[in-house]
């Protein structure tokens, strides 16, 4: 039973207070927010950094902000009392050595039996006060093993599948045909990966060196193709928002300047970002394009650049020698191997 299955149930049999032991709180959080839109109930969480936040409202509108007591007794204003109402507390096992809140969210616990609202604490560790043990009832959070993967890949592909055939449908009109379709893609292909480990064992180097040598060859071209997909994954998508920041930079065949958002140049810079942080300094050329793009842009706003007719201009000519060199690299980038098996 997975945690949205499990955390249902409790709701349903009205536990109003659930802890949750669980060292990926994104991932716990995404699965109840799932949960909560298929039956309709209210959700809101809240962490220190962020404070409250409720699904559907504008992050200013709710009351709690940074302080825990507040969020606790913000809990009774939201929701609608007819549909359950859940309140995460993100970390929030720091804030129970406080006489003064684990008596607010003892009380809170016990309203939410009338309320039908319910509280719910996310934490790495199980440290519930005393005076608390008998109001809270532990579930954990457990990442899902390969075949649930499987089976939560295979779901994400059937349905994004429909979608594509509702919109075929749509667009194709009396020119649709079902039986051009399969009915489901189930059975029609099958998702495998493996750990390996970065070096093989030592004990071949002994028993059978030549052996030994083979694994060590077949390993390297292993991380060798993944470090290329990586570096082709890069060099698409820094392509394409270059491409499009250029074409927005770009004038119009009226020579009037094209209108475009700050997320065209907001969105490159957080590939720079990401680059940074995730590149395995393999490439050197695409090192040396990151960086060029980078500096061409540079710490310009997005307005400057929108106001300043000359400075873009400069950057649209220096991003199109960019993207040329991009399109270059792209031209014998490696592909994805797809095995297909045999009917």
């Amino acid at each position: 039973m997975n945690l949205a299955e499990n955390l249902a149930e409790h709701v349903r049999a009205c536990f109003t207070g659930i802890w949750i032991q669980s060292h990926e709180h994104e991932d716990a959080l995404l699965e109840i927010a799932r949960l909560c839109q298929e039956e309709g109930w209210s959700l809101a969480s809240w962490d220190i950094c962020r404070g409250m936040q409720v699904a559907g409202v504008a992050a200013d509108t709710p009351a709690g902000g940074a302080d825990p007591l507040a969020a606790i007794n913000a809990l009774a204003g939201i929701g609608d009392g007819e549909q359950p109402t859940l309140l995460v507390l993100v970390n929030f096992h720091r804030f129970l050595g406080s006489a003064e809140i684990a008596q607010a969210v003892a009380g809170q616990i016990h309203e939410g039996k009338n309320r039908r609202t319910f509280l719910i604490v996310f934490s790495p560790v199980v440290e519930i006060p005393v005076e608390l043990e008998k109001s809270f009832t532990v579930l954990e959070h457990a990442l899902p093993d390969r075949e649930q993967l499987g089976e939560i890949a295979r779901g994400v592909a059937n349905r994004r599948f429909d979608s594509l055939k509702a919109s075929a449908r749509r667009r194709l009109g009396s020119l649709y045909n079902e039986g051009d379709y399969p009915a489901t893609l189930q059975g029609l292909f099958d998702l495998a990966w493996d750990f390996p480990s970065v070096e093989p064992p030592d004990y071949l180097r002994q028993l059978n060196p030549q052996v030994y040598e083979e694994e060590r060859r077949r390993m390297q071209a292993r991380f060798d193709e993944a470090v290329a997909m990586a570096e082709a994954a890069f060099t698409e998508e820094l392509a394409r928002l270059v491409d499009h920041l250029t074409e927005r930079l770009t004038g119009g065949e009226d020579n009037r300047p094209k209108v475009f958002r700050d997320s065209a140049v907001n969105n490159l810079r957080e590939f720079f970002e990401r680059f940074r942080a995730l590149n395995v300094r393999s490439s050197e050329d695409l090192d040396h394009l990151v960086a060029r793009a980078q500096g061409i842009l540079g710490s310009n706003p997005p307005q400057e650049l929108r106001e300043n007719q000359g400075l873009r201009q400069h950057v649209a000519t220096q991003l199109s020698s960019v993207q040329a060199s991009l399109d270059q690299m792209l031209v014998d980038r490696p592909r994805r191997r797809v095995l297909r098996r045999a009917k």
